[in-house]
């Protein structure tokens, strides 16, 4: 389910998906999804990215993803096998 979101319906044509729109698109917990992105990044099958935060509101920014060094990811790219 995952994967369908985030590659098909919010990619727009684009390699890179935002992180807030995946959130968003899916209403998870927070603990779920970030659980998931971890999962999801640990095993290779995507690459988080950092980016530019400017035209960003805060609520982008919020539903953005922290990893545990501190770090703001705002969008993912999913990894070819």
């Amino acid at each position: 389910m995952f994967s369908i979101y985030a590659s098909e319906s919010l990619d727009h044509g684009k390699i890179f998906v935002r992180i807030f729109e995946v959130r968003r698109k899916l209403v998870w917990s927070v603990e779920r999804f970030d659980s998931m992105l971890v999962k999801l990044m640990d095993e290779a099958v995507i690459q988080l990215h950092a980016g530019d935060n400017t035209t960003m509101t805060k609520e982008d920014i919020r539903d953005s993803f922290i990893d545990d060094n501190g770090f703001i990811h705002f969008t993912m790219t999913w990894r070819k096998k």
